[in-house]
């Protein structure tokens, strides 16, 4: 852990030297309905008084079309996607645009195909999308961009229908950084499972392939005895699933998440059948979220991006595509910590270096999410 955690500590001094973060309404859909209520405009007007720290330099500048509309779709309606509307916010409230989250009840593709045939209809300049699935919304984002809306895209490396897509690391990084520390939680061997939000979502998917490609080239007596068990993204779900592989696979040393509930349900379970200590979890989620198993120990390690840069950066690239961008090239610097040295794939796909640790012990109340 030694050795992972002055990486990580490397990694995290490097990104306090430059101020992180950096607007619009959350609306929930419950009912595959897209509404905009009272308590989100509440929300709106609370989230813009947040102070996101991001920096506006280089990929920031003001544009032509200053002011624009867009409507940002995220997987579900979890904490994670209120810290990238801090983002979103920040960026609107400084170039006065009209941006809105839109957050599905359950994370169900089809909900958000719904939620963006609604904005279509409402003839938002911009799109913004995570998709639980880039297949599922491949269809409607090309008619949006038929109908000449830009669309921005999120976690979602294999989307054709994006004017541009950011993400904060490669996957494959990302999977090994996982790997690297289930891997020495568990004293390099021993059995250990995977489980997994939604197996539709490309990138999580990518981030088990990456970790256990890497567990089988680096850590021979390491054996992976179950392999993406889907959680739904539900908490319960993911805690019951993690008992059962308790009683199942009674040797078990370790179990590797992708998103929140993952991770979560996962510390809920080894805290409640008293494994802390002998059974190691990693996962991805926000600090504010895992903070009370960390603090005792019931997860090993979260691996993250703070989203709300990532928020920032989906609103500079819709400015610059809205003022004539159609191609970005390598080393392309948004103006914002972690993204200001972009390489880009197919002049559209780029990638930053926004991979942060927060380890077992850590102080996790540095960070605001």
């Amino acid at each position: 852990m030694k050795n992972i955690k002055k990486l990580t500590a490397i990694i995290l001094a490097f990104a306090m030297l430059v101020s992180i973060t950096a607007c619009g309404s959350k609306n929930n859909d419950k009912n595959n309905e897209v509404e905009t209520t009272a308590s989100s405009e509440v929300k709106n007007e609370e989230s813009a008084e947040v102070d996101a720290e991001t920096s506006t330099e280089a990929g920031a500048e003001t544009g032509t079309n200053e002011g624009f509309t867009m409507g940002v779709v995220v997987k579900v309606d979890v904490p994670w996607f209120d810290r990238l509307n801090e983002g979103l916010q920040k960026y609107a409230q400084e170039h006065g645009c009209t941006i809105n989250l839109y957050a599905p009840s359950t994370p169900d593709a089809s909900q958000q195909v719904a939620i963006i045939e609604d904005l279509i209809a409402q003839k938002v300049d911009v799109i913004g999308i995570v998709p639980n699935s880039a297949e599922a919304v491949e269809t409607v984002l090309q008619k949006a961009r038929d109908e000449g809306i830009v669309v921005i895209s999120h976690e979602a490396a294999n989307l054709n229908n994006t004017d541009a897509d950011i993400e904060a690391f490669t996957d494959q990084a990302f999977g090994e950084f996982f790997m690297q520390s289930l891997g020495e939680s568990m004293g390099y061997e021993g059995e250990y499972a995977t489980i997994i939000e939604e197996l539709t979502n490309a990138n999580h998917n990518a981030w088990l392939d990456a970790a256990v490609a890497y567990q089988e080239a680096n850590y021979p007596d390491m054996t992976l005895v179950s392999s993406k068990t889907e959680t739904k993204a539900d908490v319960n779900q993911a805690q019951s699933i993690c008992e059962e592989l308790f009683k199942t696979y009674p040797n078990i040393k370790g179990i590797m998440g992708t998103g929140s509930a993952d991770v979560i349900g996962a510390g809920l379970a080894i805290e409640n059948k008293g494994l802390t200590g002998k059974v190691a979890t990693t996962g991805c989620t926000s600090p504010n979220d895992a903070a009370q198993y960390l603090n005792n120990g019931s997860i090993s390690m979260i691996g993250l991006w703070d989203p709300a840069n990532s928020g920032y950066a989906m609103c500079i690239l819709a400015q610059m595509v809205m003022d004539g961008t159609t191609e970005f090239s390598d080393g392309v610097d948004l103006g914002i910590d972690g993204y200001d040295n972009c390489t880009v794939r197919d002049g559209r796909y780029l990638v930053g270096s926004d991979m942060l640790g927060i380890f077992a012990g850590d102080d996790v109340s540095q960070y605001p999410f």
